[in-house]
């Protein structure tokens, strides 16, 4: 199967202040299954929300509703199993990039149908803990000579998905968000950006 991750000019979108009538009919904002096309995308718990996981390209999300800046409500199936936030398309100079390919559109499942998007979660669904900082995260260093991290975590397990997607040195500074439901795992901040499960045996916490 080809997965396209497709970029349209600017020029090209309704809310980009195209010349009337220019527009053009996209339905990729339907309800309906979609395969993801971007190498991996970030899911959250709400908008800009505490981070949950990734879903992988070729990976499907059941989409429920899309907002105009962006942000879709779902079902997100592979590791994640859950409804989740993740972004739809991403506007960057010039452009708009779509992270999903549609696949079905038509009637959802997935069970988020009982969900109400607008209102906020509760932690306690996925964290035992929650920093006071928020989005930003709580500064830590690492205490173990070997820090395993993941990008996906096992909700059922409690463990990284899989081998583990990276190791960090004793004394590395993150930013934590908060511990798993489970107690295993630290959701923390890199300095490169990306958000990571880390063990949390190598977390001071």
């Amino acid at each position: 199967m080809k997965f396209i991750h497709t970029i349209v000019p600017a020029c090209l979108l309704a809310f980009a202040g195209c010349d009337p009538g220019n527009e053009p009919d996209d339905d990729r904002t339907v309800a309906g299954e979609y395969t993801v096309t971007a190498p991996e995308l970030v899911i959250h718990a709400s908008v800009e929300g505490e981070p949950l996981g990734r879903l992988y390209r070729g990976e499907v999300m059941d989409i429920h509703r899309v907002e105009a800046d962006g942000w879709a409500f779902g079902f997100a199936g592979g590791t994640v199993q859950r409804c989740v936030w993740a972004k739809f398309r991403d506007a960057i100079p010039e452009a708009t990039v779509f992270n999903f390919n549609e696949d079905e559109a038509g009637p959802h499942d997935g069970g988020c149908e009982a969900v109400e998007a607008d209102e906020p979660p509760d932690p306690s669904e996925w964290a035992s803990r929650v920093s006071a900082d928020g989005d930003a995260g709580t500064p830590i260093e690492t205490d173990c000579d070997r820090s395993p991290y993941w990008k996906n975590w096992d909700w059922d397990a409690g463990a990284g998905v899989g081998m583990e997607d990276g190791i960090l040195d004793r004394a590395t500074e993150v930013h934590w968000r908060y511990v798993t439901s489970d107690g295993n795992g630290v959701m923390a901040r890199l300095d490169n950006g990306n958000w990571v499960f880390i063990a949390r045996p190598c977390m001071p916490l």
